[in-house]
């Protein structure tokens, strides 16, 4: 819970996709969500054999394998974050977010403030341009709507992009950049239903 100040008229919470508790099993994923993967490039460079290093030389050779590993690291992140969400196995670490989701609201009601969710977008798309994470967003919209919290989802101001790339604080760090967050100021601005009487 957070501190109150007196003068506070609303209160804007941007929920990032990994603000959720996880349980151990999904913590002990954690080494997957490491840039999707680029680290693991560099250890397949040390492990490879005669032929693999020969092969490598060539440059369709090694676009092929970095993409295959991509791939292949992508989709374990992919289904991590999905399974934080959707899993039972994570279903009580889930409540308990949501909890506090519900809290932070009616501690603000209790008080005459304005509280507003910003559902801020995991700054990725894979190569065919594509978001994973939208059933994630509607998830936590409808249960915005069930507990009468205002809430909004970002990833519209990003829809329109291909690669998320430019966004982000640097290749191996997704976390949004000052670029990625003037982009979703703006696209708030504009919203008619946001921070009506604060803007």
């Amino acid at each position: 819970m957070f501190e109150w100040e007196k003068d506070i008229d609303a209160v804007v919470y941007f929920y990032n996709l990994n603000d959720i508790l996880v349980c151990p099993e999904i913590e002990s994923r954690r080494k997957y969500i490491i840039d999707f993967q680029n680290i693991k490039l560099e250890n397949v460079k040390r492990s490879r054999n005669s032929i693999t290093k020969l092969l490598s030389k060539s440059n369709i050779y090694r676009l092929i394998e970095n993409l295959l590993i991509l791939s292949r690291e992508t989709h374990l992140t992919v289904e991590n974050y999905l399974d934080m969400y959707f899993n039972p196995i994570n279903s009580d670490e889930f409540e308990k977010t949501i909890g506090f989701l519900v809290s932070m609201s009616n501690v603000a009601k209790e008080r005459n403030v304005n509280f507003y969710v910003v559902i801020y977008p995991l700054l990725y798309k894979d190569i065919y341009g594509r978001y994973s994470f939208l059933q994630v967003h509607e998830l936590l919209k409808n249960i915005c709507e069930k507990h009468n919290i205002p809430c909004i989802d970002a990833y519209p101001a990003f829809a329109n992009r291909y690669s998320l790339k430019k966004f982000t604080v640097h290749p191996i760090d997704y976390h949004p950049n000052r670029i990625a967050n003037e982009r979703v100021v703006e696209y708030l601005s504009k919203k008619d239903d946001f921070l009506q009487g604060y803007k």
